[in-house]
């Protein structure tokens, strides 16, 4: 009586592979039989990767035209004042131009203007983050919704996956983001001449 051969199950990664492969197949057979040349296969030196840019939460709102203009252009101030403001304290920020030796010495006085003025600068957006969210009554849901989606970037249904509830964050977020869009106007920050449209 013959052995039957042991068959070893194939992974997941296995099988599409293999399923990937025989739709390769047919379709190369499809093309030889309509006369079209064969799909040209490029070598793995020249194949380029593709390059995968995720959206954050404020753009995919922005593109479902779930946010107006004016929406947008104050989540983007709110996520920048936040992304400022949430910075350690003694935090130096470095411009690409700025070619000092991160060693310290020998920079002297240049360098504590430098970290003065960056530290001046992340003093004075935590101050207008504040006042941003004072102008939203220090409402928490709507901080919340605020910082979730414009500061860091999620959008409603990464911050919650029920429906409903991401429903309701993005409402939040609008009536948050209209308040703070009146704050910006009032208070001329960032500038006036792109919210007068």
């Amino acid at each position: 009586m013959p052995v039957a051969p042991l068959r070893v199950p194939l992974t997941k990664a296995e099988q599409l592979a293999l399923r990937n492969r025989y739709k390769h197949e047919e379709a190369e057979a499809a093309r030889a039989a309509r006369g079209q040349p064969a799909a040209a296969t490029a070598s793995p030196v020249m194949a380029r990767r593709k390059v995968v840019h995720t959206k954050t939460g404020l753009e995919w709102l922005r593109d479902k035209k779930r946010l107006d203009p004016h929406q947008f252009r104050a989540g983007r101030a709110y996520g920048m004042l936040y992304r400022v403001a949430i910075l350690p304290d003694g935090t130096r920020l470095r411009s690409c131009l700025d070619d000092t030796p991160r060693g310290g010495g020998g920079a002297g006085l240049l360098a504590t203007a430098t970290h003065l003025a960056s530290a001046e600068w992340l003093a004075d957006s935590r101050v207008r983050l504040e006042a941003a969210r004072t102008s939203l009554g220090s409402h928490p849901g709507m901080i919340l919704a605020c910082d979730l989606i414009c500061g860091q970037g999620l959008t409603p249904r990464d911050v919650s996956a029920v429906q409903r509830e991401a429903e309701q964050i993005e409402t939040t977020l609008r009536i948050a983001l209209d308040l703070a869009h009146a704050y910006f106007v009032a208070s001329g920050w960032p500038g006036n001449e792109q919210q007068n449209q």
